[in-house]
């Protein structure tokens, strides 16, 4: 294949909105479809982008896909959106059955792309989110409608600045498939009073290319009316690394889990949900729960890096209060037929005494007291990072610091992660749902090259 060919194949790729790597997308069903007013989102998050004004659509040409390119509030350096608030425009009166609301979020915003390249780049894995509402919505002519919804999982996108959405709305007034709605579209703020963050450009075009725009399809003065909750984060929350930290495990669950886990069921099940998100959801049954554990024997990965600081992040929940006791929990060793692998670093639990976040810190007391309690919940998900420093040790609970202790040099360092509990012979269970496991480490002074757990 000569150059030219490529070149041209390259460009349609990107045109199309065509990647390398294909994700699943996220998808919501419980979101709601209400005439539009002045009530706030009801939330415990941060506004992260949104503007207030009033509500129109592009006159001439109706733009049926629309994108804006956005700076959030805050400081970064990674963005956590958790949930959004879209704002739609009924063009006739019409009954639709169904509503289908598509959004994907891009990396990289080119502010000088050509007329006939694509001006956004970079969609992070699980970054398209479909909103599926059913009816029947009865709409009124010219009436702005708003779409409110909460994503099962968080979207994380690095940085906080020049990052770009693109909107879709389809339709269907029957049984048939939704598709494309001239008369129901997103809507843009008119004479917009920004809110939180701020919007650097926008653009619209008649869905060609899918969820992307070309760098001639620009539109002045319209501002996606489209709202954005969540907190701006750190990768890591552990004691500054001066030579900066690398990723070393990075676990979404958003494909099968691989031979990087070991998975031994005792009796129970595990579900995965590819559409929302990724996740791993350890289901107990009769006398047990599933275990999942790393390493697994058949692989030669190394989960926890053997030499230097490293942190552990969990994202999780439990969905069901029982009496037997189940977490996630960073150890030496695993278990080998026993019911309990190797001495514990940290252990997160809940069973009939609660919810406890546990760190040991001295070898010759395995079973400390907790750093962090709370009562039993099945629907409460924890941030949780667990940091491995030079001489200290850090357990940081949903974005606070709950301790900071000096770790005894003769505690054995944790090599391995497991998820459920090895042991059986108990019942009534604490179901569990874990959406991601991040390791890092930190950067190794004047190293050029190092191996990740991928």
């Amino acid at each position: 294949m000569n150059r030219i060919c490529l070149a041209r194949l390259l460009v349609a790729a990107l045109l199309s909105g065509a990647s390398f790597a294909q994700h699943a997308a996220v998808v919501v069903r419980d979101a709601q479809l209400t005439a539009a007013d002045t009530r706030e989102t009801t939330t415990t998050e941060t506004l992260l982008y949104g503007a207030t004004g009033d509500i129109g659509v592009s006159a001439s040409p109706l733009l049926q896909q629309q994108g804006s390119v956005l700076n959030f509030a805050g400081s970064g350096p990674q963005i956590r959106v958790s949930q959004l608030r879209l704002s739609l425009i009924s063009q006739t009166a019409q009954v639709l059955q169904r509503v289908v609301v598509k959004l994907k979020f891009w990396e990289t915003y080119r502010a000088n792309a050509a007329p006939d390249l694509p001006v956004f780049l970079n969609s992070p894995p699980m970054s398209e989110i479909v909103v599926d509402l059913r009816g029947p919505f009865v709409l009124q002519a010219g009436t702005a409608y708003m779409v409110d919804a909460s994503l099962p999982k968080s979207l994380l996108l690095s940085g906080f600045q020049m990052k770009g959405v693109a909107v879709q709305v389809l339709g269907s007034n029957g049984f048939e498939e939704p598709a494309p709605h001239a008369e129901l579209l997103p809507g843009f703020y008119t004479g917009s009073v920004p809110m939180a963050g701020s919007i650097l450009a926008s653009f619209g075009n008649d869905g060609t290319p899918s969820y992307n725009f070309r760098g001639d399809q620009q539109v002045a003065g319209k501002t996606l009316a489209l709202r954005l909750y969540g907190a701006t984060q750190k990768h890591t929350q552990c004691a500054t690394w001066t030579a900066g930290y690398r990723d070393h495990l990075i676990e979404e669950f958003d494909a099968p889990v691989t031979l990087h886990w070991l998975r031994t069921l005792n009796g129970g099940t595990t579900s995965q949900q590819f559409d929302a998100g990724g996740d791993l959801t350890l289901i107990g049954a009769g006398t047990g729960i599933p275990y999942i554990s790393a390493p697994n024997p058949a692989s030669p990965s190394v989960p926890i890096p053997a030499t230097g600081e490293f942190s552990v992040r969990w994202l999780a929940r439990y969905v069901r209060i029982g009496t037997a006791g189940d977490g996630m929990v960073l150890s030496k060793g695993l278990s080998t037929g026993g019911p309990e692998p190797g001495p514990r670093a940290m252990t997160i639990w809940q069973d009939n005494g609660g919810f406890r976040v546990t760190a040991v810190t001295n070898a010759s007391q395995p079973d400390p007291s907790p750093v962090f309690t709370a009562a039993a919940t099945s629907d409460v998900t924890h941030d949780i990072e667990y940091c491995w420093l030079s001489s200290t040790v850090q357990v940081w609970v949903d974005g606070v610091l709950a301790a900071s202790m000096t770790r005894d040099a003769n505690l054995p360092r944790p090599d391995s992660l497991w998820i459920g509990n090895p042991a059986t012979g108990f019942s009534n269970w604490n179901d569990l749902q874990v959406f991601r496991v991040h390791v890092r480490r930190q950067n190794p002074p004047d190293t050029l090259f190092y191996d990740t757990f991928q």
